[in-house]
């Protein structure tokens, strides 16, 4: 007899899930390249078929799960917690759920129309932040080299 595994759900995001993404973001270098990356490439193959709707929901998938893909690979530990929050969960709780339910999680982040825009924001914010992070750290440099001769 085969065992059901429940599908868990995820609650809704919060400006604190936004946070805490952002978070993550900035210190993942590597994920802007990875996501600029998809911005940029030239899919003129038979993507061109496609309606335009199909076309943006494979483009926020895509982001999702690159962004998801980038976070597991360097920000694990913070990716977790943030996970079993999602589930009201602590981490060893999270970690001995089923081995189904990161991926159900992944999925439902990834296909909600909602839950696209809220990645492509923190993406967003998270640029943004690091840019102005960029601009402070080059005048806080300028004025050390100045003033102290």
């Amino acid at each position: 007899m085969e065992q059901q595994i429940e599908k868990v759900m995820i609650r809704q995001l919060t400006t604190g899930d936004m946070l805490t993404v952002v978070s993550m973001l900035t210190k993942v270098y590597k994920i802007q390249s990875g996501i600029a990356n998809i911005f940029t490439s030239d899919n003129t193959n038979s993507e061109d078929e496609k309606p335009a709707a199909e076309k943006v929901k494979d483009m926020a998938e895509k982001i999702g799960h690159t962004v998801i893909g980038q976070l597991l690979e360097f920000a694990q530990e913070d990716l977790c917690k943030w996970f079993a929050s999602l589930l009201n969960k602590t981490v060893d709780e999270y970690l001995a759920m089923p081995i189904n339910t990161t991926m159900d999680i992944v999925e439902q982040i990834v296909e909600g129309e909602e839950n696209i825009r809220f990645l492509e924001r923190a993406f967003l914010l998270s640029n943004k932040t690091s840019r102005l992070k960029a601009i402070f750290t080059k005048g806080s440099n300028r004025s050390n080299t100045t003033t102290g001769s």
